[in-house]
């Protein structure tokens, strides 16, 4: 389980969807990757949520994805082999948020649970500048 945190200078962003993130050269952001899960991916009923200050703001399952998370992940190997992009064995690939983008502030208090069980548990912290010209 990871929690994607984009940032982009565009505002609007939700609105405007992913397409605009991508296209946003100057986009950053953060991966915060879970503890790892052993065995087989959660079971069709599983629920993935958020909760900023103790409050839940989101709550997802698979339904949210654009297919099956083997298909996906099928998918994402054959783009990233046509495209020429190395993959080894064991290697980290994201593959698209489940939950909502959410808006948070530093001192955000963010965990993110499957099943109710929590598996991330960080605080925001403030952002670093960007190196403008690398």
């Amino acid at each position: 389980v990871a929690l994607e945190m984009p940032s982009s200078a565009l505002t609007g962003l939700v609105g405007l969807g992913v397409v605009a993130l991508v296209a946003d050269r100057c986009a950053a952001g953060v991966l915060v990757l879970g503890p790892v899960q052993t065995g087989p991916l959660p079971g069709a009923g599983a629920r993935f949520g958020q909760r900023i200050n103790g409050t839940p703001r989101a709550d997802s399952g698979y339904e949210a994805l654009v297919g099956a998370p083997p298909a996906i992940l099928i998918e994402f190997l054959a783009l990233a082999r046509g495209h020429g992009a190395p993959l080894a064995p064991g290697q980290w690939v994201a593959t698209g948020g489940i939950g909502p983008c959410l808006a948070y502030a530093p001192g955000d208090r963010v965990e993110v649970t499957l099943d109710g069980q929590v598996l991330i548990d960080i605080t925001v912290g403030t952002a670093l500048p960007l190196a403008l010209g690398a």
